[in-house]
Formats: structure tokens, sequence, C-alpha cells
């Protein structure tokens, strides 16, 4: 009896434990993969949808430096392109502001505005594959756990839950689709470009 008594409290002991410390390693695992995480999520929307997509794309630009995309996403009318980053705290700014504030109970810091990053990445990519920039669309793409405090519809800096919405309101726009032959060709050049395996 006492044998059940002590292998019932130890059972008790590590399910409190498991409890307790199982947010903080969701939250450790999360930040560590976020990008695959994310890079998963957007593959889906692709599979679905029929869409090409190219996960982490490295392509060398005009000045002999390297550009890194995160992700890249080509819908039936705009070729998305991501930045993803996270954060486990309150964000408060504006898509248009430069730097957005983090508040959390340590402190607070601000971090460059990473829709701005995504912006600059299109402008860059646009300019290296030769592709007008009003067919990109960027999309700055955060956790779910991450609280922003913007102010406003925001259909540019996107939790992750929420893009399978953006993407769909950016579809249903009354404008001219891509032209899909083209597409295809320029998603196969794109991906002959990409350096992403090949070390410096």
């Amino acid at each position: 009896m006492s044998f059940l008594f002590v292998l019932l409290i130890i059972l008790l002991g590590i399910a409190i434990v498991m409890t307790i410390a199982f947010p903080y390693l969701y939250r450790v695992i999360y930040r560590k993969f976020f990008h695959r995480i994310y890079g998963q999520k957007i593959y889906h929307i692709a599979m679905r949808d029929d869409y090409y997509f190219i996960s982490k794309l490295v392509l060398e630009n005009h000045h002999n430096s390297r550009l890194t995309v995160d992700q890249l996403l080509f819908g039936n009318k705009y070729i998305y392109v991501f930045y993803d980053f996270y954060c486990d705290d309150d964000l408060y700014g504006k898509s248009t502001d430069n730097s957005l504030l983090i508040k959390s109970k340590k402190g607070h810091s601000y971090i460059d505005n990473p829709l701005n990053i995504a912006q600059r990445n299109l402008k860059d990519l646009a300019s290296i594959i030769n592709i007008d920039e009003s067919l990109f669309i960027p999309i700055a793409l955060v956790n779910d756990s991450c609280t922003l405090m913007s102010g406003e519809e925001n259909t540019s800096i996107v939790h992750l839950r929420k893009l399978k919405k953006v993407i769909k309101e950016y579809e249903s726009r009354d404008v001219a689709p891509l032209n899909q032959e083209q597409m295809v060709f320029a998603v196969k050049d794109i991906a002959t470009l990409n350096l992403r395996d090949v070390k410096r």
C-alpha cells in the first residue's frame, strides 16, 4: 500500500512539474523553430490553393551581398514576401512606424519595424529578379502569442493564425490574375538562383 502511495505522489509531482514547465518549454521550442513552423503553415496554404512556395530564398544582390527572404508565396494575383519574427511580449506601434515598442514585465525596448524589413527585401528582390514591385505584397509574420497593440486593422503585420484569412482577402481583390505560364518560368528561374545551400 505504501509503495502505491509513494508511486502516486511521484506521478502527481511529475504531473505538477510538467504542468508548470510545459508553457515555458513550449515557448523555448517555438522560439527556436519558429521559421520552420511559419514555413509549414505557408506550405499548407500553397498546397491547398495550388500556389508555388519557396522557403528561405537567398540571392546575391547588385552590391555583391546576400539578400535573404524567409518565405516566398506565389498566389494567383500577388507574390507574397514574408519576414518572420518572434516576440514574447506586447508590441506597440503602427505599420508605418520606423520602430515598434516592446513592453514586458522587465521593461521596454525598441525593434526595427519588421514590416520595413519585409518591404526592403521586396524592393531588393524585385530589382534582382526584374519583376514589377506592384505584384508583391510584404508581410511581417509574427507568433500568435504576441499581442499587437497597433490600434489599426493590420494586414501587413500578421499573426500566424490569421495568415490564411489575410491571403484570401488579397486574392479576392478585383485585379487581373498573374500570367501562370510566366509564373512557372519565374519560379524555376528564382529557384535556380537560390543560394540557400551554397556556403561562402
